[in-house]
């Protein structure tokens, strides 16, 4: 296994948002399945458009976070996850959304089922990796 290395993006490299990824999306996704159409269980966002693109990331590291809840609107379905990197209110997983709801929508919907105490508890726990998107592909390792 690698050893996980600081964050260095080339000079010109974009760097759209930092994260944790989903290790075994198959297996996230077998245990929720999906209740949209749109299907994601992709990430866990860092931070969106860092403006300190280098921070503190260890790309490659691999960390186990716990997964606290579950919100499913008309809209979005997500798990609220314990991302303690996260620049996010609510840190969470987008599973999937409806037809025209973009993944960004989670972050409304979340807010408003703490508000409703709608949201479902669970305990689980997911593997993960630390690591950015460059605007082709992910950068784990």
């Amino acid at each position: 296994m690698k050893k996980p290395k600081n964050f260095e993006p080339r000079e010109k490299e974009t760097v759209p948002y930092t994260a944790l990824f989903v290790d075994d999306i198959s297996q996230l996704k077998e245990k929720y399945p999906p209740v949209h159409p749109n299907e994601y269980y992709h990430h866990s966002t860092i931070a969106f458009r860092p403006k300190d693109r280098k921070g503190d990331l260890n790309v490659g590291k691999k960390h186990v976070i716990a997964i606290t809840g579950r919100v499913t609107s008309d809209k979005v379905d997500a798990l609220l996850v314990e991302n303690e990197m996260s620049t996010n209110e609510n840190p969470h997983i987008t599973l999937s959304t409806a037809e025209g709801v973009k993944p960004f929508a989670s972050n409304a919907e979340i807010a408003k089922a703490l508000r409703d105490n709608t949201v479902i508890a669970l305990k689980d726990s997911l593997n993960v990796t630390e690591g950015y998107f460059n605007g082709k592909t992910d950068v784990i390792n």
